[in-house]
């Protein structure tokens, strides 16, 4: 499951200061996907988009988030090294939902 960042809906500003293969990037493709999900007009599509977020996410975010997390707490603690850490509990709980 790919994803192109550039296509991601939203504040526009916000969208295209966007990197790719960002941690940032990622998120925002999974937070669009779980609102198109939300706005779905049939259970179908609703159950199309949420296995590709799922899919994304178990393929790619899952995969790396944690060791990013460990990477910035090697750094030392701080306030984004708590966001990231909180990040990682949020990405963990998607997958089991």
């Amino acid at each position: 499951a790919g994803f192109d960042f550039r296509r991601i809906e939203g504040y526009a500003p916000a969208v295209g200061r966007l990197l790719p293969d960002s941690l940032v990037a990622e998120l925002a493709f999974v937070s669009s996907m779980r609102l198109r999900e939300s706005q779905a007009e049939t259970e179908n599509e609703a159950r199309g988009l949420r296995a590709y977020a799922d899919r994304f996410t178990d393929e790619h975010l899952s995969r790396w988030v944690g060791r990013y997390a460990e990477l910035a707490r090697s750094k030392g603690a701080d306030f984004y090294t708590e966001w990231i850490d909180l990040t990682v509990h949020v990405v963990e709980l998607g997958r089991s939902a």
